[in-house]
């Protein structure tokens, strides 16, 4: 999947998650590597907390964009061999530093968080605190993910200007939602992940900023591509095929029920 990843275009994948020790520390930093032998910058997961949450800066036409993932939370710990660690949003001290020499290494920080809880419809207070903490210690995109369904996308002030927070971007590639069948509302009996449409609607958002001649973040364009995951598990179990497509080429009975949302 690394390969893929990096064949089709994609340069950074954050590795803080609430998953990043399901295979233990061994597993973690086997994902960092095969991440990097793929051509991807992969922050997010180290050989320290520091490094775990250093930033990668990305350069494109003369334009220096530094990435800092984190997760807010871990489902396990890794008990495996040398200890590997994950980019977290605590303590505040350590985060906070991490922006700082993001800021002082690069035009535009993007802080890349795993935050929320599955299928939660909306940023709670705890989600908007640590936002406005990001973007004061010097983030300019905050891009959300963890809830599994998309949350809303806000423009901030901050202390160079503006900040753009897109709370979830929702699902990209995920076979989440498989059972659901258009027009019919979800079984509250079964698991939100395998009936809940939410669960396949996505964002592709595209952000302009520029830097102005004093040094002042703008945002100059923002735009969100609607995506939808087809997937056909109902009608062939043993062998769905799962495609992601923009929402605008689903067909018209799938825009006018996901388009709204």
């Amino acid at each position: 999947l690394a390969t893929v990843l990096g064949e089709i275009g994609v340069d950074v994948v954050g590795l803080a998650n609430n998953h990043a020790f399901d295979q233990g520390n061994e597993g973690l930093r086997r994902t960092r590597d095969l991440a990097r032998a793929a051509g991807l910058v992969a922050p997010g997961a180290g050989t320290s907390a520091a490094d775990a949450l250093a930033p990668v800066i990305v350069e494109r036409s003369g334009v220096r964009v530094s990435f800092v993932s984190l997760t807010t939370s871990l489902n396990r710990r890794g008990t495996d061999g040398p200890r590997f660690f994950v980019g977290r949003s605590e303590p505040e001290g350590e985060l906070a530093a991490a922006l700082a020499d993001a800021r002082a290494r690069s035009d535009v920080v993007v802080a890349l968080v795993h935050w929320s809880v599955d299928f939660v419809m909306e940023a709670d207070g705890e989600q908007r605190s640590l936002a406005r903490r990001l973007v004061e210690a010097g983030a300019d995109v905050v891009l959300g993910t963890g809830p599994h369904v998309l949350h809303e996308v806000v423009r901030l002030s901050s202390p160079r200007g503006e900040a753009l927070v897109a709370y979830s971007l929702g699902n990209v590639a995920s076979g989440m939602g498989r059972a659901y069948r258009l027009g019919h509302p979800p079984h509250d009996y079964v698991h939100p992940a395998n009936v809940r449409p939410e669960a396949r609607d996505g964002l592709l958002l595209r952000v302009g900023v520029s830097v102005s001649a004093e040094g002042r973040i703008v945002l100059e364009r923002i735009e969100g591509v609607p995506l939808w995951t087809e997937n056909d598990y109902l009608e062939a179990p043993e062998h769905a095929t799962v495609r992601v497509v923009r929402l605008a080429d689903a067909g018209a009975a799938v825009c006018a029920e996901r388009l709204p949302v």
